[in-house]
């Protein structure tokens, strides 16, 4: 197994991540990742779009020596090494990068993949020393276990900011695998190396359509079947969400009245507070310019032009 490291979030390391599907980018391919989908993949394979590290993703990062060194203390017989980028070895276009291998006393070797998540998030992982840990989570550290031909490999993550939890042991599933691999291979040489656009889906559908569709015909299409049930369906929904939004402002008005002078409420089923923010500090730029007596075309020549944009709205039948 030859590794390769680049540094992490260096201009190398980003453009180096186009030549290959990694194991964090099999989930969105997958469609069973909450961060992205096979649309955000290709965009960035085929260098439309760069992927700008999250602070989910820098404190993940900042986190890994720590989580590692929990591992270490509970398992003090083991040694981990830090190794870089390793290529699948029947398939150079799938890699992974694993963030520890671990190298125990009996001179069995293998993974350990280190993760953090908020506490909001921590119900989605089970009971230590099982594989019941996020379907995202999941898939990666079988292409890691691909990859390294290895048979088994260990998850630790930390949730929160104290709640360390391992290991989850993760077994190799020879059809997943072989699943992945098929998926991925269409996914690189018919969307990646072809060119083929796959289909805007996931987690940041909205987005990606606003940027593909910034402008728009006077034409206004009649549809049928199931394209019209969707329609129905956003206005049912649309509607159950305003009814909810107003009996929340009305128990809101009622907490508020309870609040008073005071700064909050509590009971058994929880509390609220009500509390002074300062006014926010701000210039008058336009009074500002008209002071300082600016010259229309010295203005001109500062303002800019943003890139066009569509605002969406619903018309329900007889409005």
């Amino acid at each position: 197994m030859s590794a390769q490291t680049l540094e992490y979030g260096s201009a190398a390391w980003v453009a180096d991540r186009a030549n290959y599907i990694g194991a964090s980018d099999v989930p969105q391919i997958l469609g069973l990742s909450p961060f992205g989908s096979a649309y955000d993949v290709w965009l960035s394979k085929r260098g439309l779009s760069t992927v700008d590290e999250s602070p989910a993703m820098r404190w993940g990062h900042l986190h890994e020596p720590n989580i590692a060194a929990e591992y270490q203390r509970q398992f003090p017989d083991v040694q981990l090494e830090s190794v870089g980028t390793m290529p699948h070895p029947q398939h150079p276009w799938l890699r992974a990068t694993v963030d520890r291998l671990v190298h125990r006393p009996d001179g069995i070797v293998h993974p350990l993949e280190i993760k953090s998540t908020s506490q909001y998030l921590g119900g989605m992982w089970g009971e230590v020393g099982t594989d019941d840990i996020p379907d995202h989570v999941l898939v990666q550290a079988q292409v890691q276990l691909m990859v390294l031909g290895l048979s088994w490999g260990h998850v630790a993550v930390l949730v929160g900011h104290s709640d360390c939890r391992l290991p989850y042991l993760v077994e190799a599933d020879r059809e997943l695998q072989q699943m992945i691999v098929d998926a991925c291979h269409d996914f690189w040489h018919t969307n990646v190396d072809g060119g083929v656009e796959p289909e805007i889906s996931g987690p940041n559908t909205e987005r990606h359509l606003k940027r593909k569709h910034q402008t728009h015909t006077d034409v206004v299409r009649d549809i049928d079947g199931g394209d019209a049930m969707v329609l129905a369906e956003y206005f049912a929904t649309k509607a159950q969400r305003e009814a909810l939004e107003a009996i929340e402002q009305g128990h809101r008005a009622q907490l508020m009245k309870l609040i008073g002078d005071d700064y909050g409420i509590r009971s058994a089923a929880g509390k609220v507070i009500w509390y002074g923010v300062k006014g926010r500090t701000s210039v008058d730029a336009k009074g500002l310019l008209a002071h300082m007596k600016v010259p229309d075309e010295v203005l001109q020549s500062f303002t800019k032009l943003g890139a066009p944009s569509r605002t969406f709205r619903g018309y329900p039948q007889g409005d």
